[in-house]
């Protein structure tokens, strides 16, 4: 049987405000959380607590992408939509048709442009924080 997983070659990343991100080199999800209220009273008949859920974290990602120093590069716009705070519709594309993650989300660490020796190309992560509920498309 044929696998139907995914090469992460061609992912790309795009935030409303800050535009194409591109040359992801890397992408760690944090994970989704569920948070839950935990309800246990004197007279409860036994001593387990009973859980219900109530609100959902879409968590956050780090990316790892390539240092573009020009002008209009990708780092000028990420670091000025970091110090403005600015919330913005950030869509993550997978390889294949119509398979996105789709959620609002501001940019909470900016890292500074760095390199591991003269051979490296010079890379950044950033950390996106999501806000409010994501939208997962599969390909069709």
């Amino acid at each position: 049987m044929a696998t139907n997983g995914v090469i992460a070659y061609g992912t790309t990343l795009a935030g409303g405000t800050t535009g194409a991100v591109g040359e992801v080199i890397s992408c760690q999800g944090g994970g989704r959380a569920a948070n839950f209220a935990t309800f246990l009273s004197c007279s409860s008949t036994n001593s387990a607590a009973e859980k219900k859920p109530t609100t959902i974290d879409e968590g956050e990602y780090t990316f790892e992408v390539y240092y573009d120093p020009t002008a209009a590069g990708v780092y000028n716009r990420l670091n000025t939509n970091y110090l403005a705070k600015t919330v913005e519709t950030w869509t993550l594309t997978f390889p294949g048709a119509a398979n996105t993650w789709v959620c609002s989300g501001f940019i909470s660490s900016l890292g500074q442009p760095s390199f591991g020796g003269p051979d490296d190309g010079i890379t950044v992560s950033l950390t996106i924080t999501f806000s409010g509920p994501a939208t997962y498309t599969d390909r069709a």
